[in-house]
Parts: structure tokens; sequence; C-alpha cells
């Protein structure tokens, strides 16, 4: 079941949209690249785990980078469907009101705002959210909706909710349609309905309507007042008429909406305030492996629950966590240190009950809680290759390594989760500010 937008009375504009299309190419050239290997159904898991966002992982600054390019990337063939449809369907009329450089502002900051809103949340959705990656342009295309409802109140749109495959139609204002589907996401996101990250959603809505406030539309709303002709939109013929609507939001979806509002900046400050003492369990690697000249790095998550939750994306590393990991060598005895620890025997790999050879020469160190924190020395071990679905085993590659517990992530609610909240409660603040105060000065029609 789903409810999507199939048409809107609307009318032509001076200004072009160039952007979106910009946006909606990059979006599915990026697809294609990360979904070729899955015959373009899903996108496979070495993109995902290389670009989605894995909120722990920014505790480690060479991982930021995934604040952008999770924007691009998305789960299945459907999710980019519905994704660049929404933008195309909403995102044309509010670049061509901003203007092509205020709308690319807009749309960034509200991916940006998506994900602080996910991080920040934390406390109420379960600690689970730090490992789990998200990804996609939801966020970015929410801050769009979110414009658009300030802009365009009182535009009419025809929705389609299809219940299993049949489909009941009904045309409403888009301040009703757009509110509706606001308040959906915020109540989803308390109730813990899903695997979808609903705040994520909450948060590029409401960065749009914050940024609204900043980027002050390009076109004047006396140029709307009056529709001169019939003309074709979209595959509508709309009737010119004149516009005897209030201006800016009604008095009750106004209300409807400040109210979603305080929900979201009570959750911010609710977070705050819990951020500090939430505890995860979890610690985060950095991962070294000497390969020839050269240094490869990359990073790695260890839950005590749960046993390693995130291995490191490039092969060396990889080879290396999965080794220790499989060796059952990331638990020890608790406060100790082994400066000359010895392992020579064969394991079982995760892959077809497969046992490699692995010899170990290295310093091993264990916390209070048992979880190895530091490991340094010289690997000497099997490597598994897969080619055309046989399996290829590489005899006793050596490898110079070091696997170092960066922080125990204890402290992940001061170091994350708190300041992404306080940002998160800075722009729902400027957001109440923007519908109650300006509402009436940014719309359109």
């Amino acid at each position: 079941m789903g409810m999507i937008p199939v048409g809107e009375a609307g009318r032509p504009y001076p200004g072009k949209p160039r952007s979106i299309y910009f946006i909606i190419a990059a979006n599915v050239l990026v697809y294609i690249i990360t979904s070729y290997s899955n015959l373009f159904v899903t996108s496979s898991d070495y993109w995902i785990e290389r670009l989605a966002l894995t909120p722990v992982l920014l505790l480690e600054p060479s991982q930021w980078y995934r604040l952008l390019t999770c924007m691009f990337l998305h789960a299945d063939i459907f999710h980019i469907l519905f994704n660049m449809y929404f933008l195309y369907i909403f995102g044309r009329e509010v670049e061509s009101t901003l203007g092509t450089g205020k709308f690319l502002a807009l749309y960034f900051i509200s991916g940006l705002a998506a994900s602080f809103f996910h991080i920040a949340f934390t406390p109420i959705t379960g600690i689970h959210t730090v490992i789990i990656p998200a990804l996609g342009a939801s966020g970015a295309i929410s801050g769009v909706l979110g414009a658009y409802l300030l802009l365009f109140p009182n535009r009419r749109v025809t929705i389609c909710w299809f219940m299993w495959i049949i489909p009941w139609c009904f045309t409403t204002l888009a301040s009703y349609y757009l509110i509706f589907w606001f308040a959906l996401q915020v109540v989803y996101g308390y109730a813990r309905l899903g695997s979808v990250a609903f705040f994520a959603h909450a948060g590029g809505f409401v960065a749009g309507i914050a940024s609204l406030g900043l980027f002050k539309p390009r076109i004047r709303p006396s140029y709307y007042m009056y529709m001169p002709s019939w003309y074709y939109n979209g595959g509508f013929f709309v009737e010119p008429h004149y516009l005897h609507v209030e201006r800016g939001l009604g008095s009750v979806t106004k209300s409807v909406l400040l109210i979603l509002l305080a929900a979201l900046l009570t959750g911010s400050m609710y977070s705050i305030i819990a951020g500090y003492s939430m505890e995860t369990g979890l610690y985060l690697y950095n991962v070294n492996v000497k390969v020839g000249n050269d240094l490869v790095t990359d990073v790695a998550v260890y839950s005590i629950d749960k046993g390693i939750v995130f291995l490191p994306v490039e092969d060396e590393p990889r080879i290396v966590v999965n080794r220790l990991n499989w060796a059952g060598l990331f638990r020890g005895p608790p406060n100790s240190e082994f400066n000359d620890f010895v392992f020579n025997d064969m394991i079982p790999t995760m892959f077809r009950g497969i046992k490699v050879h692995l010899y170990l020469n290295s310093i091993m160190k264990y916390d209070g809680n048992g979880v190895l924190v530091y490991s340094s020395g010289k690997m000497i071990t099997d490597v598994l290759e897969i080619r055309f679905s046989r399996v290829y085993i590489v005899r006793d590659r050596e490898f110079v390594y070091s696997v170092e517990a960066k922080s125990v992530v204890e402290n992940i609610g001061s170091s994350l989760i708190v300041p992404f909240a306080i940002l998160s409660a800075i722009v729902t603040i400027m957001s109440i500010y923007v519908v109650y105060a300006k509402d009436k000065e940014l719309v359109i029609e």
C-alpha cells in the first residue's frame, strides 16, 4: 500500500529547472554502477559498505565522506524509482521558483540535515541505529517537499492511494497532503515502525522549511494572482481562474505543522540529555596493513554482543580482521597483555566451512571487558579467491599489520549523538520561526 502524487493543477514558470535533471542523472548513474553486478535489481553489498552512512564510522574523520555519498546510493530499483519520481514532481517548481543555486543549496543542506536527525534520534530509535547503514536521496527530497509546502500550500494535487494493486485517487491541497506525509514520518519514527529512517525524512523536511527562510523566492507572489488562459501542463488541461484563497498556511494546518515541529524539538532536547549516558558496547578499530611499500588503512567495528558488525572494505585489512575474528582472538582474558603471542592453527572460515591456516607472532592486549584493544605483528595465512563461483586458495600470504581500538565507543553519546542533536534542535527552531512568522511572505500560491 502506498500513496503518491500523480498530477498537479499547476502553471508554467518563467524559470527553467536544470539541476534536478542533473541530480536525477547522477543518481541513476550511481545506481547503474552499484547494481550492475546484481542485474540492476539491488545495489551490491560492496558499494553499500563503501558509500552508505553507518553512523558509528563518523567517529573517524576519514569516513565523513559518507554524509555526501549516502545521498546518491539506493537499495533497489523501487527505492530509486520512487525517489526520483518525487524529486521530478515537486522539484521542478521549487527550482524554478528559487533558482538553480539556491535550490542546490537547499537540496544538499536538507540531505545533510537528514543524516543529522537520523543520528540525533538514536536514543529514541535504539542504539542499533549507529551500526545500520543508511542510504538514499529521501532526506534531500524531503527538504524539497518542505519548501514546496510553504511555496505552494494551496496548490491542488491529485493523489493515488494504492491498496495492493487497486488505486484510489482523490484531489486535495498540497498543504494537506504534505503535512499528513510529514506527520506519518514523525509518528512512525517515535513508534519505531519498520526499518525505514523516518526521522531522516522528517529532518530533511524540517531543513527544507528552515532553508527556505534563508533563500527567498525569486518570483514574487503577484505574478500568479491571475491565470490568463487555458494551458497544458503535465497531461492536464487547467481552467483559468482567479485566486481567492488565504495567503500562506491556513490556521489549522499551520497549528498542526507547528505541533509536529514542536514534537521533533522535544525529541532533539531529549537526545541531548539522554545522549550523554548512552553506552553502546562498540569498539571502533583502525586497521593498518603494510602491502609492499604502501600502508593500507581502514576501519572495523566490533560489538560486545554481536561480534564484528562492520568489516573493512579494503581487501588486506578485511583479511586481517576476518582471521582474528575467525580464530576467536577478539575476546581474551580481561586486563591482559601478551608481548610475544604465537598462534598456529587451522581455522574455519565463514565460506562453505573451508579451513585456512593462520600463523601469528604478535602483541595482543585486552581491556577489562576482555575485548581486543591492540594487536600488531606478523600474520601468515591462506587467502580465498573466488572466480566464477569457484574457490581458489592462495597459500601463506604474509601481512605486517596493526589493529587498534581508536576508541571504546562508550562516549558515542557525547562525541556523536549530542552534537547532532544540538544541530537538529537549532534547525527545528529555525523552521518553527519560518512557519510561524514568514509563511505569508514565502507563499507563491
